[in-house]
């Protein structure tokens, strides 16, 4: 198993997709594992498929609105497969069985309503046992998910997967060539970043602004004012004026 960081993923040419968690937790590991084996069947079968991180780069396309506890969520499947002699994608999910039966069922209503609006085809349950299987198909009948756009089977084991007889030569042939052409520009799309110019912006040419219009020149001072003025200055640097005494002579 390869998880991809934040630097594997510019390394790669990925940067639209967000890093995993590093390192992920053991419940991420197992979950990995069997969506791998799950695509190593529908490879070993011959049917074209993408996973869950090639379809996160465009979410708007691929998830399904679902109701949650906190209102509305996006969900993405684990893996999109292309099966004849249906025209659109089927949703595969790997389940483990540990999520609530509300939680479940808001899932599985999201997955009606997308394959009821033409989004996918079918969705597909692949459970860990028996008894997982069997509930998820009696959740699946309570929201109304008919036998022809549901099932839930157990997953195949590792050397059951190994075991299978690979598809035949002529059977590439035989799955409908538009979906195999979108699984290859998908790919393309993902793995080739071409880089885009951005043409430079002229040169903004160099404005002169204009110059400011001359001061006023200052009015003559009336002659009142002018010494009232001076009068106000001399108070402020020398104190008031002492009034003059009068000189009388004496006879």
């Amino acid at each position: 198993m390869a998880w991809l960081t934040a630097a594997g993923s510019d390394a790669m040419g990925l940067e639209a997709l967000r890093p995993i968690k590093s390192p992920p937790n053991s419940t991420a590991i197992r979950h990995g594992i069997r969506v791998g084996w799950t695509a190593a069947r529908m490879e070993r079968r011959g049917r074209p498929w993408i996973s869950a991180r090639e379809m996160d780069v465009d979410r708007d396309r691929w998830a399904v609105r679902a109701r949650c506890d906190r209102g509305i969520t996006r969900q993405l499947p684990d893996l999109a497969i292309w099966v004849e002699p249906y025209k659109l994608p089927c949703a595969v999910i790997v389940e483990s069985g540990t999520r609530r039966d509300d939680r479940q069922k808001m899932i599985l209503e999201g997955w009606r309503d997308a394959i009821r609006n033409g989004r996918y085809a079918r969705v597909q349950y692949d459970c860990s046992n028996r008894s997982g299987a069997a509930h998820i198909r009696q959740l699946a009948k309570q929201v109304r998910l008919s036998a022809s756009t549901f099932s839930a089977i157990v997953q195949p084991t590792a050397d059951q997967i190994t075991a299978l007889p690979p598809a035949p030569a002529d059977h590439e042939a035989s799955v409908s060539k538009a979906r195999t052409a979108e699984v290859t520009r998908l790919h393309d799309e993902q793995t080739k970043i071409a880089a885009v110019g951005v043409p430079q912006a002229a040169a903004p040419t160099a404005v002169r602004p204009p110059e400011p219009p001359p001061p006023p020149e200052p009015e003559p001072e009336a002659t009142e004012a002018a010494a009232a003025r001076e009068e106000f200055i001399r108070e402020l640097l020398h104190g008031p004026a002492k009034p003059q005494r009068r000189w009388r002579r004496r006879d």
